[in-house]
C-alpha cells in the first residue's frame, strides 16, 4: 500500500529525527559555518562522518564533543 503525504507527515511528527544530515543542519545545530566546521573534523576530532558523500552526525555526538572540551 502506498503512503499518502498526510500519513507520512503524521509519522514524521511522532518520530523525531536523530541524524543531522548535510552542512545546513549541522550549521544550525552548532551555530558555526561549514568553513569553520570542516577543518575541525581533522584538527579537533569533530564527530562528523561522510555517508554517501554527505556529512552526517547527531546532536548527542556534538553535545559530547563540546562537553569534552574539544570544541572551539
Amino acid at each position: 500500500m502506498y503512503e499518502t503525504t498526510a500519513t507520512h507527515d503524521a509519522r514524521e511528527a511522532r518520530v523525531p529525527r536523530v541524524w543531522l544530515v548535510g552542512w545546513e543542519e549541522i550549521e544550525q545545530a552548532t551555530g558555526m559555518t561549514r568553513k569553520v566546521l570542516k577543518p575541525l573534523i581533522t584538527e579537533a576530532a569533530l564527530p562528523v562522518r561522510y555517508i554517501g558523500g554527505r556529512p552526517v552526525t547527531t546532536a548527542t555526538q556534538l553535545e559530547r564533543w563540546v562537553a569534552a572540551g574539544v570544541g572551539v
